[in-house]
């Protein structure tokens, strides 16, 4: 049986290779652990990014549509709904003439109308039923001696659905109340102010 003592020298190196070894766990603990806390502040900040441009996205397309039945008002052909009835919108319309529905794209939502109060002087705000939240885009024109009030309803949240144009997967909470959290609040181009929204997400800190 060999009894041959080890040296200190190898003590001592094992002893160090122990140390080190600690360390650089540590160390690797404490980088991984960084990365997954700003990876979720970074998801944080794409998901209310993406949130913001989708809605600004939602907001053009809806305005250009309001711009395309204005053109067919002003027209003097006497199909202007037959026209009007054969566009394509992204988004529910409705037409007010002489302050009554002149016509509706999405009968099933004259009623989410009649709740809101369209004598509001506001062109542009989100609104809620507390059964549905949508951002009313609304425009008025004076066309052919008649006064209209077009009204484009983009859906943020219906039917217990969540729009996912907008949402790339359900926010905690969305709200017609500004946050003190500035980047969880949603504008419209001009700065318009038009709903809050906290992400899936527990790590506020950022």
């Amino acid at each position: 049986m060999n009894n041959t003592p080890v040296p200190s020298s190898m003590k001592g190196d094992s002893f160090l290779k122990v140390i080190f070894g600690v360390i650089l766990s540590v160390l690797i603990l404490s980088l991984v652990g960084r990365f997954m806390l700003n990876e979720g502040l970074l998801s944080n900040r794409y998901y209310l990014g993406k949130v913001q441009e989708n809605t600004q996205d939602a907001l053009g397309k809806s305005t250009k549509e309001l711009d395309e039945i204005k053109e067919i008002l002003f027209q003097t052909s006497t199909n202007q709904l037959a026209t009007i009835a054969q566009l394509k919108t992204n988004y529910p319309l409705f037409i007010y003439k002489k302050n009554a529905l002149f016509y509706s794209s999405d009968k099933n939502l004259v009623s989410v109308l009649e709740s809101y109060d369209r004598s509001s002087s506001q062109k542009l705000e989100a609104f809620s039923d507390k059964k549905s939240f949508f951002i009313i885009n609304r425009a008025r024109v004076f066309a052919n001696m008649e006064n209209y009030e077009l009204v484009s309803l983009i859906p943020i949240y219906h039917q217990n659905i969540y729009n996912t144009s907008v949402f790339m997967s359900k926010p905690v909470e969305i709200s017609l109340i500004a946050s003190t959290k500035a980047q969880f609040n949603c504008y419209a181009f001009n700065k318009t102010f038009l709903f809050s929204v906290v992400p899936p997400t527990s790590l506020w800190n950022d």
